[in-house]
C-alpha cells in the first residue's frame, strides 16, 4: 500500500491535493482528541492512548474469525512481536499495526494460504509494516530474522500487497459509482 503523498491527490475523490483536502481530517481522526480528566498530566494521556491501542489489538485477535488455526497463531505471535521489537508506541504507529492485523485477517479468510512454516507470511507482514511505519530496515534482515529466503518474503508480501492494492481499488470503484448516482440524482431534480 503507497502512502498517500500531502500533493497527492485526495483518496475522497475530489481532485484536490491531499494536502488542501483531507489531510488535516485524517490526522484529527488518527491522534483523536482527548480531553484528560482533571487531575492526570497531558504527558501520560498518549502512553494511555497506545496503552488502549495495544489491548485493542490484543482483543480483536480473540474475537476475529480465522479459517486456519494457523493463520491465528501466526498473527498472536506476530502483531504483539512487532509492537516490542520496533519499541512502538505511538498511536498513529499503532493503528497501523491494528489495520495490518485487520488486513492479515481479510487476507488469510480470502486467499486460506498453505505453508509449513509461519515464517514467510510472518516475514512479509513484518516488512510491509517496517514499509508502513518507514522503519529502516532491509528484507534480508528480517527474512533471515525469520529464517525464511528473501524471495520468499518477496513473493508473500506482493500477495499481500496485491490483495490490499485490490481493496483500495474497489473502493475507489464504489466511491466514483456513489458520485455517478449522487451527479445522476442532480440531473433529475433539475429537470422537475
Amino acid at each position: 500500500m503507497k502512502k498517500l503523498g500531502r500533493n497527492d491527490l485526495c483518496h475522497c475523490g475530489s481532485g484536490n491535493k491531499y494536502k488542501r483536502c483531507c489531510l488535516e481530517k485524517d490526522q484529527r481522526t488518527i491522534q483523536g482528541k482527548v480531553i484528560p480528566f482533571p487531575g492526570t498530566r497531558a504527558a501520560s494521556v498518549p502512553q494511555q492512548k497506545a496503552d488502549q491501542l495495544r489491548q485493542m489489538i490484543h482483543d480483536k485477535l480473540d474475537w476475529m474469525d480465522w479459517n486456519a488455526d494457523e493463520h491465528r497463531e501466526l498473527a498472536e505471535s506476530l502483531f504483539p512481536q512487532i509492537c516490542r521489537d520496533y519499541e512502538l508506541k505511538s498511536e498513529e504507529q499503532l493503528f497501523q499495526v491494528f489495520s495490518l492485523l485487520i488486513v492479515w485477517n481479510n487476507f488469510s479468510r480470502e486467499a486460506n494460504p498453505k505453508y509449513r512454516k509461519p515464517g514467510g507470511y510472518a516475514s512479509a507482514l513484518e516488512y510491509i509494516a517496517t514499509s508502513l511505519l518507514n522503519i529502516s530496515v532491509t528484507k534480508s534482515d528480517i527474512a533471515k530474522k525469520h529464517e525464511v529466503a528473501v524471495a520468499t518474503l518477496t513473493r508473500n508480501s506482493g500477495q499481500i500487497q496485491d490483495f490490499m492494492d485490490g481493496i483500495a481499488a474497489s473502493g475507489d470503484q464504489l466511491d466514483s459509482e456513489d458520485a455517478e448516482e449522487s451527479h445522476e440524482d442532480q440531473d433529475l431534480s433539475v429537470g422537475r
